[in-house]
């Protein structure tokens, strides 16, 4: 749900009030049109396309709807939450690139699971399509928040040093380092490593906490109360704390794709290389406080949108409310003869 509310709170920074949706019919997808909704609306926001915004995942990954398919759906809208897997994200946008339909000045799309895989095809390479068409695309994504100074760092390093090579990734695999590090330096800790090495350290934690409290090792509720009700744990990316729900409170990072001639003080990692001159970069432009539930964007100038046009789109425009229904006709007045009688006394 954080990831939702930062997602409605960009939007409302940037004066979008109408949005248009897509999404998967599974269970992450449904799950995040039905927050996001609710998050968006409450604020008095519209959903412009409620009826088109689903599409089956079964379907597009048997090969029964494509990108441009999924573009049919979004017709008439400027502004698009788009939240699908990596292999959709790659068919919406680069259909929208080369057929040239929601894109361009006028269109911005939000991104719900920003992610480079959807930047390369099945056997590894660049999808360049995709690239030029998600150009502009905003997103939020957690912040790792990594120190490679802090001892937990540092012994995570030592021990990854150990067991690594750029051999790894290739069948040169030495059998003492068969883990792959491409440029075999071990503090160069790419960020989404974190979250996997945080939440195996907070497991072992808190199972190790249960069961000194009498839990049986195979109580899952139990373990899951203990996580979220255990004293502060610290990981590569910082502390690990979580709400009610289970969703952990942090600093989420806004992102906006940029495609540079060269890589800027502020990416998150470069991407893709798709020319000699030309590289996609995850730019970071602001922070969302999930404890404090607050965006920062300080200077909405620097975003680039769809097609690398810096003027921030409009939003789409909700269709117009029926009109209310007419009156009944009065009824027709006679235009038979009125005969009157008067009566006189004599």
């Amino acid at each position: 749900k954080h990831i939702q509310s930062a997602v409605a709170a960009l939007a409302e920074r940037l004066g979008w009030q109408a949005i248009c949706v897509l999404h998967d019919d599974g269970l992450w997808g449904r799950g995040v049109m039905q927050s996001f909704t609710s998050i968006f609306e409450s604020s008095g926001g519209k959903i412009v396309n409620n009826g088109t915004a689903e599409f089956s995942k079964a379907a597009f990954d048997g090969g029964n709807l494509t990108g441009s398919d999924l573009l049919d759906q979004l017709e008439d809208c400027q502004i698009i939450l788009l939240a699908a897997y990596p292999d959709a994200q790659r068919a919406v946008f680069a259909a929208s690139y080369d057929e040239g339909r929601l894109w361009g000045p006028g269109y911005a799309w939000l991104n719900a699971h920003p992610a480079e895989e959807a930047l390369y095809n099945a056997d590894g390479s660049v999808n360049s399509s995709a690239v030029h068409g998600s150009e502009g695309v905003l997103g939020v994504i957690e912040s790792s928040g990594v120190s490679s100074a802090s001892d937990l760092s540092l012994k995570y390093q030592a021990l990854w040093d150990e067991v690594s090579s750029s051999q790894g990734c290739t069948n040169m695999s030495p059998h003492s380092r068969p883990f792959c590090d491409h440029d075999d330096v071990a503090s160069t800790i790419p960020d989404y490593t974190a979250m996997y090495v945080d939440a195996v350290i907070k497991l072992a934690v808190s199972a190790d906490a249960a069961i000194r409290n009498g839990s049986r090792p195979g109580d899952a509720d139990a373990l899951y109360a203990t996580m979220l009700a255990a004293d502060t744990v610290t990981g590569l990316s910082g502390p690990l704390v979580f709400d009610d729900s289970g969703d952990r409170l942090s600093t989420l990072e806004v992102l906006n794709y940029r495609l540079l001639t060269e890589a800027s003080q502020s990416g998150r990692r470069l991407s893709s290389v798709l020319l000699p001159r030309s590289l996609l970069e995850f730019s970071i432009v602001g922070s969302y406080s999930t404890a404090t539930s607050t965006l920062q964007l300080p200077d909405v100038g620097v975003l680039v949108f769809s097609g690398g046009s810096t003027e921030v789109p409009q939003h789409s425009s909700p269709p117009p409310p029926p009109p209310p229904p007419s009156p009944p006709p009065e009824p027709p007045l006679s235009t038979g003869v009125l005969v009157v009688i008067v009566l006189l006394s004599t």
